[in-house]
């Protein structure tokens, strides 16, 4: 039941600043230039950034032995085939 609660409030919180945004737009209350510079600080900036510090603040070495390997496995993985 907690993960649906969590789940609620995130969709709630996107929703109403879907909302928001729409009412902005339809009223012209902040102009379009600043509206795409607002979407880029958000998505290319402040998302990473979110995701990056829960990253941080709930990992646990103790939980995961070889947690060093991870970062090693991705670049493999990125790395082109010859």
């Amino acid at each position: 039941m907690h993960i649906f609660n969590m789940t609620l409030q995130s969709v709630a919180a996107l929703l109403a600043i879907g909302v928001l945004g729409f009412w902005i737009i339809k009223r012209n209350i902040i102009p379009e230039n600043i509206l795409r510079f607002l979407a880029i600080l958000a998505i290319e900036i402040a998302l990473p950034c979110i995701v990056f510090v829960n990253l941080i603040t709930q990992f646990s070495p103790s939980s995961f032995v070889r947690w060093w390997q991870y970062p090693l496995m991705m670049r493999k993985a990125d790395s082109p085939k010859v």
